[in-house]
């Protein structure tokens, strides 16, 4: 699954505007920690990988205490150093507290993927239908609600029928296409699941995860040239893509 590529690559894709190429997840965490001076090197501490968790946590913890500017990817960067430590409380705590401070749909939006990542999918639900109260527009809460129902795996044929409508308005959105090509495979319809990432890569060929949910598509219905490829190609656009999955359950056969 895709969530803790995940929390920030979901963000990229519900910022973006429909048919622009979002920026890859790392990127963003490069920009931020470009220059010199101390909220650069906060930037650099919270999210390097090879820092001690601890460490980042305290530095992303100071981020959001000095209200830094984008101030909401420290909330991110924590919030999965919480979920990878299985620290679900505190990352739902945090985004609580974000949507308190912060305001917006997005902690919304992050607050809801926890909890369908932890089968609460009612509490899901609920975030999503605030997130309909937020500034932004009903098509980018329809995106996510998608998503949040391939994600818990529940009221697929709804979920379906909110990205195409997003689709509708908005052909050419890849995060929409990557979401609902989550909806049909868990449906069971293979070859239009694989259709959907093949849209969306051809929208933004920088989507790691339509790339490696492609490949594994393709090595579990015996093209494995194929789909060896395309997993090599989301590794190179998202290193550590691989074991995010497979920490979501997905992974090659």
């Amino acid at each position: 699954m895709k969530t803790r590529l995940g929390a920030l690559a979901a963000v990229l894709l519900f910022l973006a505007p429909a048919g622009a190429e979002p920026l890859r997840s790392p990127d963003v965490y490069l920009v931020l920690s470009s220059g010199s001076g101390s909220v650069a090197m906060r930037w650099k501490r919270c999210t390097k990988p090879d820092i001690a968790p601890e460490d980042r946590m305290v530095a992303c913890r100071q981020l959001i205490k000095d209200n830094a500017t984008n101030v909401i990817f420290a909330y991110i960067a924590l919030g999965d150093l919480y979920m990878d430590a299985d620290d679900t409380a505190s990352a739902i705590q945090l985004y609580t507290d974000g949507v308190h401070h912060y305001g917006g749909r997005i902690p919304l939006m992050l607050r809801a993927e926890v909890y369908a990542e932890t089968g609460d999918y009612d509490d899901a639900m609920a975030d999503v239908q605030a997130m309909f109260g937020q500034r932004g527009t009903e098509i980018e809460v329809l995106h996510h609600r998608c998503w949040i129902r391939a994600l818990a795996g529940k009221e697929l044929e709804a979920g379906l029928a909110d990205c195409d409508a997003v689709l509708k308005d908005q052909p050419d959105n890849a995060g929409a296409l990557d979401s609902r090509g989550l909806v049909l495979l868990k449906l069971g319809r293979t070859d239009d699941a694989l259709a959907s990432y093949s849209a969306a890569i051809k929208f933004s060929p920088t989507l790691a995860s339509a790339w490696y949910m492609r490949g594994l598509i393709e090595r579990q219905t015996g093209d494995t040239a194929s789909g060896d490829a395309d997993i090599a190609q989301a590794v190179a656009l998202f290193p550590h893509i691989a074991e995010i999955y497979a920490h979501g359950g997905e992974k090659p056969k």
